[in-house]
């Protein structure tokens, strides 16, 4: 369990400037803060090999930049990340995916979080959802995310909130605020 720490202003030169979890490790996260930190990819980089489970709980990921995708988180590979209970806000991507960024087949639930503020360049403000991976977001407030750039690329696009670039991604919204999203003009900002 990773409790109660700051992970203020870091910089990595390649993946998570806060953190990063390679293969095989089941991070648990909790009361944690990630505030200020650049990476070539996301605050937090979680990647998973073969059925890894990861939470993280009670948190704030406010205010990180990445590089490329996953303004404050990218989770990939092929286990489950958990988040609850999290803010995470105002976080940017100059590719995809402002506050999120799933590649693979991760399985990410996302429950009571509030996410707002967050901005990616090309696809998905809030998030973006590609290979296989399912999404599933439930009693969040989703709030004044935007995509400033970019395209519809793939089957599905609400460029303020995500943009689903594969096939097999799926993503479902239950319960949920959706609320002031921003995107290109001819793609949906919700």
């Amino acid at each position: 369990v990773i409790r109660d720490n700051d992970f203020i202003d870091n910089t990595a030169t390649s993946y998570g400037g806060g953190v990063y979890c390679g293969s095989d490790t089941e991070p648990e996260f909790e009361d944690n803060t990630f505030t200020g930190n650049f990476g070539s990819c996301a605050a937090m980089r979680l990647t998973m090999g073969g059925g890894e489970e990861i939470s993280i709980t009670d948190c704030e990921i406010v205010g990180n930049i990445a590089e490329e995708d996953g303004g404050g988180i990218q989770v990939g590979g092929f286990g489950r990340l958990r988040i609850e209970r999290t803010r995470i806000i105002e976080n940017e991507a100059p590719d995809d995916g402002g506050a999120i960024s799933s590649f693979q087949d991760a399985l990410l639930t996302v429950e009571n979080c509030f996410i707002a503020g967050n901005e990616a360049g090309d696809e998905g403000g809030v998030m973006r959802i590609a290979g296989d991976s399912e999404v599933t977001i439930v009693n969040s407030t989703i709030a004044g995310n935007r995509q400033v750039d970019g395209a519809e690329t793939g089957p599905t696009a609400f460029a303020g909130v995500l943009t689903k670039v594969a096939e097999g991604a799926d993503c479902t919204i239950v319960n949920s605020i959706l609320w002031g999203q921003s995107g290109r003009e001819d793609v949906s900002g919700a």
